[in-house]
């Protein structure tokens, strides 16, 4: 064996192309927009070519198309998604996890820094584009630089990432040939080409070059080398002519040497390298392992089949522990390798690898997936679609159409496949017709199903569908060249013609068991080819590719069919789909091209898309629904009149026929109103701000914070999100929400920040004199100050941020709540003072005295609870003399024996704890709140700070809660003392009082009324408010739990108790 070795100084391409002056200049496919036209937003995005994988801790790093999906691994059986990047601009190449670090590369886009400290939320942190035509292919991480190859024109680039947020040039050299691997260890660069091993000096990184060569044809002759891995002393080649993984001793990279080889059974694509084994995936998805304990004598070890009916594809692959991580052509498999002679499947993540076409009915996205079958996502929320359901077809999905209960499926081969979809979880097999030769497209119109086919006998096929179970042919029409498009409006089928004939057929299928052609539009002499096309009204609409773009034909006389406006797209017009006015174009590389076509033969582009790579397009409700094979399903916002977010088409649905604020003014005309239908139900509410004022991006949104939402409220509208611009700083403004179900609520929550807490949470958003929410029957006003609270920026700066949500806040275990008050007052109608006790009925919402003080002689109530037996226990403010009793003290209790309870309240009281015996003395020791556990023991809030128990060794504060397990009760009291309730352990608490308590014996929950106004543990309220202490991990989150005010009772409140 002979070994060549090279010394190359390296063509420094920096200085190069700086001196060309092309060095800035990063490459981009990005065409043109017309001038005038606006910018519609991506929204959503899932699957597309899953092409790497990294792996840390207790997650996967999984490139899905144009996003890096996060999987939760730590139960390899069953992994979940944590989380998604935002959607990036190209298909992630590669990807490689450092820390809380992810580095991206993203072909010609470059290279993104995204910090997933939060898996849930990874963000990005910076971004890098390539030089011109540069291709980010695969990356390599060490210390504070990052290796990147353009692995089609063998060029590496070397940069900076020590500042994530800037990541910086800093060398880069040319590599002859293709580059097909990149490892970096100590002070080399490894890089393979189908030629030779490459050894890079990087010590200098400002100044790369090539120390060294490997030359493999000198060995094998012309081998096909594929990829490698570096560990140690050793390189590791895979090829695959001839087959094998080829060991050389690097220790010298001016004389690396061959040492060993071990033979592989499958053609294959990616390699790694563990503790003492190999690992090969090859080009179907299985996983070879290879014994390297003795690196001259590697020996396959084990594998793992690939996955049944799997095309050709895949190539990320990594190891964690007993774990394995690859790619196949479906998505990711995950593999237990603790037996590296026996790897198991432990389960896998599939994406939409494959898509080949699509359609959208309601929430639903219908997509085939080629060797996969039908895949069905639920986009209900477009910013989070999930996959849902899924049938395998027996052949090679090619399209679908959905019309009421069923799926129809053009399976290539295996023909028309029906599919019932009743439950989208649950999709079922329901009939299936062979023998139409290669199944493209098709259309289904009333009973009846159109099916073209380019093989077989090209043509149209008509089948009855009108029996799902058992599909007929009834008819068929050969068609002059391959029938690739079909379309069926009224009595006319229109059949594309594609590849050497760029035109369409019209046919007349009003007897479908005898179809006749009666008109054709193209033919050989065209310029360009139609790849899909729509029809409405007397207009069709045609995809023509690079050279034909969009064009527009009036068939209204179908015989003679005649050109009407053309627009030349900026990229391949591939698909299209039509809404009112406008014609939406999926442009290949050209992006999503929106055209108003109200003069057809003058037609406007007013949106697009350029980020993206489009090759089919549907429409449903607001969103466009764009596919290509290799970055996924896109879901985009339909372009609309203003900025608020919801398009025309949604506006013009509200009620008063598109007047939700009844003014006499479309909705969509106006840039203060919008309505759009809740996220809960989908009926319709309406926002209205002052004239001059702008609704911006107006979303119906999910829950941000599910885990930790109030406990006791119920939002039956859902979540809303939207900013309010054209203010001066710091100006106010009142927002009206118009609820056309006629929902009644009494709280408006947010979730965000506010001032004194910048960590986003949960608060009540009540109305104190400046901001808050008002309500009435059907509506909410919304009192907002730019900057203040309610304001989620916190910024004073002409715009506010207004994430938040309609709410009916009940008790969560009980249909009454009992208050009493530090003032009298008016609720609902009944009068009270601050003797009384008012029952709240949370379900009829109204009020009513439960116990009259007045009628009984007491003075006001300082805390009260109420016993199984119905007999009350209270607390004064000050000393009382009772019948029977004497002088009772603020440090004692009775209990009240009723004989009847209501405005008119009559009974007797008793000794229920007399505080002197059990330690209560002094001034801090008064009572300012009590309860009674299930258990027996008494709970009490102290006035201030008290001493108790022997040595009054139990010491308790004014936001404490203390505990006396009783053994006598009544005019002779005893019993021991211990602190329930630290209540210094929850932030913000320690300096507060508490002046009434209540605990849910079951789950441990305390509800408690505060003196004053305060922040605990993130939640701001006042002494009108109940908050709700949940018990969890060692401590308490706290929820803001009810208001008095938003239920009409407006002093500030007292005791608290629940009941039935």
């Amino acid at each position: 064996m002979s070994t060549v070795f090279s010394r190359v100084r390296a063509v420094f391409v920096l200085t190069s192309l700086l001196v060309l002056g092309v060095w800035l200049a990063p490459y981009s496919l990005t065409p043109v927009a017309a001038a005038d036209a606006t910018e519609v937003d991506i929204v959503g995005h899932i699957g597309g070519a899953s092409l790497t994988v990294d792996a840390q801790g207790d997650y996967a790093y999984v490139g899905e198309g144009t996003q890096l999906t996060i999987l939760d691994v730590s139960n390899p059986v069953a992994p979940v998604v944590a989380g998604r990047s935002p959607v990036f601009l190209d298909v992630v190449q590669d990807v490689k996890v450092e820390g809380n670090l992810a580095y991206v590369a993203l072909g010609y886009e470059g290279l993104a820094i995204l910090d997933v400290t939060n898996p849930s939320a990874p963000i990005i942190l910076g971004t890098l584009a390539m030089p011109l035509y540069v291709h980010a292919g695969e990356i390599v991480v060490a210390g504070q630089y990052a290796y990147v190859v353009d692995q089609g024109d063998g060029f590496l680039m070397i940069i900076n990432v020590a500042n994530p947020a800037a990541p910086s040039h800093t060398g880069s050299i040319d590599i002859e040939g293709h580059v097909l691997s990149l490892a970096v260890a100590g002070s080399y660069a490894y890089v393979i080409t189908f030629d030779a091993l490459s050894f890079i000096d990087v010590t200098d990184p400002e100044d790369p070059f090539v120390a060294g060569e490997y030359a493999f044809e000198e060995v094998w002759g012309s081998p096909e080398v594929e990829d490698m891995a570096v560990v140690g002393d050793y390189a590791y080649i895979l090829m695959n002519d001839p087959k094998l993984v080829w060991v050389l001793d690097i220790t010298d990279p001016e004389s690396p040497v061959q040492v060993g080889m071990a033979d592989l059974l499958q053609y294959s694509l990616s390699i790694t390298v563990g503790e003492d084994y190999a690992y090969v995936v090859d080009i179907k998805g299985g996983l070879t392992t290879v014994d390297i304990g003795d690196p001259a004598n590697p020996a396959e070890s084990g594998y793992l089949a690939p996955r049944q009916d799997i095309p050709d594809g895949g190539s990320g692959l990594v190891v964690a522990g007993d774990l394995a991580f690859f790619n196949d052509p479906y998505g990711l498999r995950i593999a237990d390798i603790s037996d590296p002679g026996n790897p198991v499947q432990t389960s896998t993540y599939d994406t939409l690898a494959i898509p080949t076409g699509l359609t959208a009915v309601g929430d639903y996205v219908y997509v085939t997936d080629g060797w996969r079958g039908l895949i069905i996502i639920d986009a209900a929320n477009p910013a989070r679609p999930r996959r849902v359901g899924s049938y395998d077809t027996p052949g090679y999905a090619r399209n679908v159409v959905v019309s009421g209960d069923y799926a129809y499926v053009t399976d290539d081969d295996a023909g028309l496949q029906i599919i019932d979809v009743t439950d989208p979880a649950a999709p079922a097999a329901a009939g299936s017709l062979g023998g139409l030769g290669t199944a493209v497209s098709l259309d289904v119109a009333g009973n009846y199903a159109y099916v073209t086919a380019y093989s077989g006998g090209y043509g149209l096929r008509v089948i009855d569908v009108a029996d799902p179970a058992d599909p007929v042919q009834v008819g068929s029409l050969p068609t002059p060249g391959y029938s690739w498009n079909v379309d069926v409006v009224g009595q006319y089928a229109y059949v594309v013609n594609a590849h050497n004939l760029g035109g369409f057929v019209i046919i007349d299928v009003a007897n479908p068991t005898a179809p006749v052609q009666v008109g054709s539009y193209g033919g050989d002499d065209v310029y360009f080819r139609v790849n899909s096309m729509k029809v409405v009204g007397d207009m069709a609409y045609l995809a023509a590719d690079y050279y034909g773009g969009l064009r527009i034909v009036n068939v209204a006389d179908p015989s003679a069919p005649v050109d009407v406006g053309t627009y030349d797209t900026p990229g391949e017009a591939r698909d299209l789909a039509v809404s009112g006015p406008h014609v939406y174009v999926a442009d290949d590389r050209g992006g999503l091209r929106i055209f108003d076509v109200t003069d057809p033969a003058l037609p406007v582009e007013v949106a697009y898309n350029d980020t993206i790579i489009a090759y089919n397009v549907v429409l449903a409700g607001d969103h466009a629904f764009v596919l290509h094979d290799w970055s996924g399903l896109n879901i985009l916002q339909t372009p609309q009149s203003d900025d608020d977010g919801q398009s025309d088409e949604t506006e013009d649905g509200a009620p008063n026929g598109g007047d939700g604020n009844n003014d006499g003014i479309p909705d969509s005309e106006q840039a203060n109103v919008v309505s759009l239908p809740n996220s809960e139900d989908g009926g319709y509410l309406t926002l209205a701000a002052p004239a001059g004022i702008a609704l911006v991006d107006v979303q119906a949104t999910a829950n941000p914070s599910p885990g930790d939402t109030p406990a006791g409220a119920d939002f039956p509208v859902g979540f809303l999100d939207f900013e309010i611009e054209g203010l001066a700083p710091g100006e106010a403004v009142a927002v009206t929400i118009i609820l056309h179900g006629g929902e009644t609520v009494n709280a408006y929550y947010k979730y965000g920040p506010e001032p004194g807490n910048p960590a986003d949470h949960w608060y009540a958003f009540d109305y104190d004199g400046t901001t808050g929410a008002e309500y009435a029957a059907g509506q909410i006003v919304l009192h907002l100050v730019d900057g203040e609270r309610g304001d989620s920026d916190l910024t004073a700066d002409g715009v506010i941020v207004d994430p938040g949500a309609p709410a009916v806040v009940s008790p969560v275990a009980s249909e009454v709540l009992y208050v009493s008050g530090t003032a009298g007052g008016n609720a609902g109608g009944v009068g009270f003072d601050n003797r009384d006790i008012l029952a709240y009925d949370t379900g009829a919402q109204t009020w009513a005295i439960h116990f009259d003080g007045s009628d009984v002689g007491i003075k006001p109530l300082a805390a009260f609870t109420i016993l199984d037996d119905d007999s009350l226990v209270l607390a004064f403010t000050a000393n009382v003399k009772l019948p029977g009793l004497g002088t009772v003290l603020p440090h004692d209790l009775v209990r009240f024996v009723p004989s009847t309870l209501g405005a008119t309240t009559t009974g007797s009281f008793e000794w229920y704890l007399d505080g002197s015996d059990v330690g209560l003395s002094k001034s801090g020791e008064k009572i300012d709140a009590v309860d009674v556990l299930p258990d027996g023991r008494v709970l009490i809030s102290p006035a201030g700070t008290a001493q108790v128990g022997p040595a009054n060794g139990v010491v308790a504060a004014k936001q404490d809660l203390l505990a006396l397990t009783p053994t006598s009760l009544g005019s002779t009291s005893a019993g021991s003392w211990s602190l329930y309730f630290d209540g210094s352990t929850v932030a913000g608490l320690g300096s507060e009082d508490v002046v009434g308590a209540a605990v849910d014996g079951g789950s441990g929950a305390i509800y408690l009324t505060i003196s004053n106004g305060f922040t605990v543990g993130g939640v701001r309220g006042g002494a009108k408010d109940v908050v709700r202490l949940e018990p969890g991990g060692g401590g308490f989150t706290v929820h803001q739990f009810w208001n008095g005010p938003a239920n009409g009772f407006m002093p500030n409140l007292g005791g608290i108790e629940f009941g039935d």
